[in-house]
């Protein structure tokens, strides 16, 4: 099983005992508050700071981490892919609640 790579500039966090849509507007409240910010860089030009997140759930069928974290980094790449700086997520049958 090959195992997915993460760059520099990603990350995992892990949420127990969170619903998909909780997780999402979590993220979706930092990347808001990011967004917020203004920078100057030593030259003097101004810049902002965006983010991508990509959300998935556990499922009672993921044999292994690396299926969970397979689906939240192809969320990602969606979200990189649609344009940056938003949040996408992978919800799943066994992802929704009941």
């Amino acid at each position: 099983m090959s195992r997915p790579v993460w760059g520099g500039e990603e990350f995992v966090v892990f949420l127990p005992d969170t619903w998909l849509d909780q997780a999402f507007w979590l993220a979706e409240e930092i990347r808001a508050d990011l967004a917020t910010i203004r920078l100057t860089s030593e030259e003097g030009i101004p810049f902002g700071i965006t983010a991508s997140f990509g959300l998935t759930q556990c499922q009672t069928a993921d044999q292994y981490p690396d299926d969970l974290l397979r689906r939240a980094d192809s969320a990602l790449y969606q979200a990189k892919h649609q344009g940056r700086n938003r949040v996408i997520s992978i919800p799943t049958a066994a992802a929704q609640k009941t």
